[in-house]
């Protein structure tokens, strides 16, 4: 009988790596090259909640720098091995659920909403 491949292995970002990546921060690119080595065949992901930050950030960020290094991510987060996540399966909703149980838990702080969002 044929073995079931396993689903790949999902890796979630928040907004300052890749952000740190487009600055050229070498101690980020070496953590990123390490999980990348450690963790083969992995989905680096950008969720839905970091994406907006960084549109957000492209438009009105506070320095032009971070408005540059925001449009960097968007043109190069292919070439350093991300994806976009652009679907949530089981529906916002329950995601929304799940953020909010984690920060009533104390897991995050109430106003780490955002954060909170990229764990569920």
């Amino acid at each position: 009988m044929a073995k079931t491949p396993s689903p790949p292995l999902l890796v979630a970002a928040d907004t300052n790596v890749p952000l740190d990546l487009a600055d050229e921060r070498e101690v980020v690119w070496d953590a990123w090259t390490t999980i990348r080595a450690r963790l083969p065949g992995c989905v680096l992901m950008l969720p839905p909640t970091v994406a907006r930050e960084l549109a957000f950030i492209a438009e009105a960020g506070d320095t032009p720098q971070d408005r540059a290094a925001a449009r960097k991510v968007f043109q190069r987060h292919r070439e350093w091995g991300f994806r976009l996540a652009s679907f949530i399966p089981l529906g916002s909703n329950l995601v929304e659920q799940v953020a909010e149980r984690i920060r009533a838990k104390g897991m995050l702080p109430p106003g780490e909403v955002n954060d909170s969002l990229i764990l569920a």
